[in-house]
C-alpha cells in the first residue's frame, strides 16, 4: 500500500440535486412531478420532461434525460415493481471530470443542508459530530474523491488491482414517506466518477456500502 493511499485511508478513518417541490413538507416525498407508487402511465404523463426511454437493465424501467429539477436538466431513472415506482435514481454526475463530480456532490450537500437539516457521510465523524459543515464536507471531498485518480493509478501499477471508492451521504432528517440516499463514487477501472441520488421506499433496500474502498483484480 502506498503512502498516499495510507494517508487517505487514515483520513477516512479519523473523520470516522434534485429539487423537492417548493413548500413540500418533510412528510411528503416527491421528485419534481413524480413520487413513489406512481404507475408507468402516470410517470410518462409528464411530457415536458420526456421522452422516456425503456431501461432493460432494471427490468422494464424508464429513464429520461430531460427532467428539469432545481432549474437544471437531469437524468432520472424510474424502477417499477408491479407497475408502481419502487424507487427513483437521479444521475447528478457521470464522467471523468473530478470538478464536475465535486460540483454535483456539493449540490446534493446543499440540498440536504437547506431542506433536510444537514448531511452526514457514513463512517465520517468530525469533532464528535456526524453532521458535516460545508467546510468539513468540502475538505472531505478533496481528500478522498480529489485524490482517487492518483490512488487508483498507483494501486493498478504497484498492486495490479482496481479500486471502487464509494461514500454514502444521507440527510440528517429523512422525510416520513421515503428515504433519501446519495452515493459518491469513483471506479479506477473505467476512470469514471458518479454522483447518484436515490429516492427509496422507507423500508426499501439499504444502499449503504460495507466498505468505502473495494479492490478487485485487473
Amino acid at each position: 500500500m502506498t503512502t498516499k493511499m495510507k494517508k487517505v485511508l487514515c483520513f477516512i478513518f479519523l473523520i470516522s440535486s434534485f429539487h423537492l417541490c417548493h413548500g413540500q413538507t418533510l412528510s411528503e416525498c416527491n421528485l419534481g412531478p413524480w413520487r413513489l407508487g406512481m404507475t408507468r402511465a402516470q410517470v410518462i404523463a409528464q411530457p415536458e420532461h420526456g421522452p422516456y426511454v425503456p431501461v432493460n437493465a432494471t427490468g422494464g424501467g424508464l429513464e429520461t434525460f430531460n427532467a428539469t429539477l432545481d432549474g437544471k436538466k437531469e437524468n432520472v431513472s424510474f424502477v417499477f415493481d408491479d407497475d408502481r415506482v419502487k424507487y427513483l435514481q437521479v444521475f447528478k454526475y457521470e464522467g471523468s471530470d473530478y470538478a464536475g463530480a465535486r460540483a454535483a456532490a456539493l449540490d446534493v450537500f446543499r440540498i440536504f443542508s437547506s431542506q433536510f437539516g444537514g448531511a452526514t457521510v457514513h463512517g465520517v465523524v468530525i469533532d464528535g459530530s456526524q453532521e458535516l459543515s460545508a467546510g468539513a464536507f468540502t475538505a472531505f471531498i478533496e481528500k478522498t474523491l480529489g485524490t482517487s485518480v492518483e490512488m487508483g493509478e498507483s494501486m493498478k501499477k504497484e498492486q495490479g488491482v482496481v479500486m471502487l471508492m464509494t461514500f454514502d451521504m444521507k440527510p440528517v432528517i429523512q422525510p416520513q414517506y421515503c428515504r433519501l440516499h446519495s452515493q459518491l463514487i469513483y471506479h479506477s477501472r473505467t476512470k469514471i466518477f458518479y454522483v447518484f441520488m436515490f429516492l427509496d421506499e422507507p423500508r426499501g433496500l439499504d444502499r449503504t456500502k460495507a466498505s468505502a474502498i473495494e479492490i478487485s483484480p485487473l
